[in-house]
């Protein structure tokens, strides 16, 4: 009797389709969300690329011209105004794959539900600050176009180096809101079993 229980049970087991979750980073296509999100990375990634290959060849002609003693002064001041907007482009990229440094000693002592709580909290708390950054990045940018601050060298209007604060901060929150979608896609798909996104690390 009993081993016809359990040929019954594993019988319904078969039948059922398995739960499928979506990997960080794969977006099923259509919806507005997942279109904002695909072109708010396409134009963060190409910005990011021409920054880097900006960089590379300022700081080359740089290189290149002290080397032979008639060096420029516009290109320091380029590769510092390219290197922010890279720096904070870069930093915001990094929360739409949790990838940036925490401190995880407690978490290690708590159980699932703990830690699923403590890194709402977390983020939040980081929301809250992403939050104030666009704020008052954008009062920045609004104070360095009124007073038509320039650069020494090049004499571009740093209201545009400013405004790398703003428009990282909102980069940073939409991924940030993406991630949390995603990670509580994947929570529900697991049907209350240890999400690997959450309790990764």
């Amino acid at each position: 009797m009993a081993e016809k229980g359990m040929r019954g049970i594993e019988a319904s087991l078969a039948d059922k389709p398995a739960a499928t979750v979506t990997p960080v980073g794969q977006q099923p296509a259509g919806g507005f969300w997942n279109r904002l999100i695909r072109i708010e990375r396409s134009i963060r990634d190409g910005i990011l690329m021409m920054g880097m290959l900006g960089l590379t060849l300022v700081v080359l002609v740089g290189v290149l011209t002290r080397w032979a003693r008639a060096s420029l002064p516009w290109t320091e001041e380029v590769a510092r105004y390219i290197f922010i907007w890279f720096m904070f482009l870069g930093a915001a990229a990094g929360f739409g794959d949790d990838s940036h440094t925490r401190l995880q000693f407690l978490e290690h002592y708590l159980g699932a539900s703990a830690k699923r709580l403590v890194r709402v909290v977390l983020g939040a708390s980081v929301l809250v600050f992403l939050g104030l950054q666009v704020y008052t990045g954008w009062l920045l940018v609004d104070q360095q176009w009124m007073a038509g601050e320039r650069g020494y060298a090049v004499r571009f209007p740093l209201a545009l180096v400013g405004l790398s604060l703003p428009a990282s901060g909102a980069v940073a929150i939409l991924e940030i809101a993406d991630y949390l979608r995603r990670t509580s896609r994947t929570a529900r798909a697991l049907a209350g079993e240890t999400s690997p996104i959450l309790d990764k690390g």
